[in-house]
């Protein structure tokens, strides 16, 4: 765990809970219905994405946040706890920009990802033992 708070200062689950949180039911519920989203996540006929990673751009203001939490939410309903599927996100901030250098906003990925893996027992021990 001292390993994993090392990694990086950035808190992506503290923010995506304050997002829900402030979310009305219902809200983006039409995003998941969309055919290209639901394309996405179906994969090919071979499970696997175009592209893995899904990314929403626009204005200051535009609710890219609050419908970024209902992806998420949606995402994370639909994959087993115990699956070989991570759940990663970050939430870009222009007030928290001395704090998303490059490094940190990776780390936030990394740390997010080894939680996941930790959470499904599938670090090996001998790794965790060497860390």
């Amino acid at each position: 765990q001292k390993i994993i708070s090392w990694i990086s200062p950035l808190h992506a689950e503290k923010r995506h809970h304050n997002m829900r949180q402030g979310r009305v039911d219902g809200t983006g519920d039409w995003f998941l219905l969309q055919p290209e989203f639901q394309q996405w996540c179906e994969g090919d006929s071979n499970g696997q994405s175009d592209c893995s990673i899904l990314t929403c751009s626009g204005v200051p203001g535009a609710g890219k946040s609050v419908i970024c939490s209902r992806v998420i939410d949606g995402l994370c309903d639909n994959c087993p706890p115990e699956g070989d599927v991570c759940v990663a996100y970050l939430y870009c901030d222009y007030r928290d920009r001395l704090d998303q250098t490059p490094s940190n906003l990776i780390g936030a990925l990394l740390k997010q990802t080894l939680s996941t893996l930790h959470e499904s027992s599938s670090i090996p021990g001998e790794l965790i033992s060497n860390l």
